[in-house]
């Protein structure tokens, strides 16, 4: 049955691209293109533009930035569009019942849209135009620029603070709407949070992964009490964050909203590509840990420099990945702080003691409670152990 939901809806989605006004001469669908001639966002298109950060290069002596999202078009009411919320609830064995949920049918949202191949974003950031690269046959896309030496009279690389700057999606010609991305500029030096967000700022425990699935898309998130007073704390000392999730990236606007609600600081977004097929049951919260090492890596290796303090839970892999790393950037990794979940600290740290085996003691910290954290100036501007 989900196989022949699945086909039917293949079928739909490759009429409604065949059927959508995009010329085949247009030159977005080449490689290489003139900026003046990309046609920008029509009107019937959207494009979600993830919070991103720039880093400085100093062999090159400029700023480079990474910036991505996903082009996509929400469909109207229709019979396509229920048939794909069908399918989806047919895949992951949800009640129809929740189709009367309205916290489901925004969650489902993004799973219904029709996407772009081969499609080029045009943008516009610090007085200049760039045409971002190719979407995916998901609809996403993702470059890193550098960006003009003169940008150094006014963001030093050396500064404290992290401002965030806003860049603009072009629009076809009238087309009112504005589409706006930010992006924050982190100096060379600091402190930086990684933070996991499942289970470690978010309460997402269920007894099995189905339980999971039916909580995500039909409950109201629900965070960990005192972690984001924790959070705002180490904001107030000038520290950037990063945010990580097995959560694909069709769930960033609820997770942005639910940090955005309950007082998270705004930080970069590091979540999954996803595409929904007869697998997505066992895949939509899968983060592998090779796959989660290498985004922690390509931070750190953009701000080496910088230290970081690691925070995650106890439930998945995250001491396991957050110990190999402390091992790999010895002079980078501050501090690692896990949240225990299973609320038995004896048995968890003899499980700790091993997976840490190597990283020294006073550089990483079991809890339950957000206030056993040492919070002080004084631990933040200490020297690594």
């Amino acid at each position: 049955m989900i196989k022949y939901l699945l086909l039917i809806n293949n079928i739909m989605i490759f009429i409604a691209i065949f059927s959508c006004s995009s010329p085949s001469n247009l030159p977005y669908q080449t490689n290489h293109v003139a900026y003046d001639d990309l046609p920008g966002i029509f009107p019937n298109e959207t494009v979600e533009l993830y919070p991103t950060y720039a880093y400085y290069l100093d062999k090159e002596d400029k700023w480079t930035v990474h910036l991505g999202g996903r082009l996509f078009k929400t469909l109207k009411p229709s019979l396509e569009k229920t048939a794909r919320i069908n399918n989806f609830k047919a895949i992951f064995n949800l009640p129809d019942s929740i189709s009367q949920n309205p916290i489901f049918l925004e969650r489902v949202e993004p799973f219904t849209v029709n996407t772009y191949q081969f499609r080029r974003v045009p943008v516009h950031f610090l007085g200049r135009n760039y045409a971002l690269g190719l979407s995916s046959n998901s609809g996403y896309f993702y470059n890193k620029y550098p960006l003009s030496q003169d940008l150094n009279n006014y963001l030093n690389p050396n500064h404290t603070l992290l401002p965030w700057i806003n860049y603009q999606i072009i629009i076809s010609p009238f087309n009112n709407r504005s589409l706006t991305g930010s992006v924050i500029f982190i100096p060379r030096t600091g402190i930086s949070i990684i933070s996991d967000i499942d289970n470690t700022i978010k309460d997402c425990r269920s007894s099995n992964k189905q339980e999971l699935i039916l909580d995500t898309f039909s409950k109201p998130f629900k965070a960990i009490p005192n972690m984001a007073v924790l959070y705002q704390i180490w904001q107030q000392q000038n520290i950037a964050f990063h945010y990580m999730s097995s959560f694909p990236w069709q769930l960033y606007q609820s997770l942005s909203s639910f940090l955005y609600r309950n007082g998270f600081p705004k930080g970069t977004f590091h979540l999954r590509k996803f595409k929904l097929n007869a697998h997505s049951p066992k895949n939509i919260f899968r983060f592998p840990r090779r796959a989660k090492t290498l985004a922690i890596k390509r931070i750190i290796k953009d701000f080496p420099y910088r230290q970081f303090i690691l925070v995650g839970d106890s439930q998945n892999q995250d001491p396991e990945i957050y110990a190999d790393i402390a091992k790999m950037y010895p002079l980078n990794i501050k501090m690692i702080y896990i949240r225990d979940l299973k609320c038995n600290k004896v048995r968890t740290s003899k499980r700790h003691s091993q997976i840490f085996k190597g990283v020294p003691p006073k550089k990483w910290l079991i809890f339950e409670d957000p206030e056993e954290i040492d919070t002080s100036i004084n631990f933040i501007n200490s020297p690594l152990n």
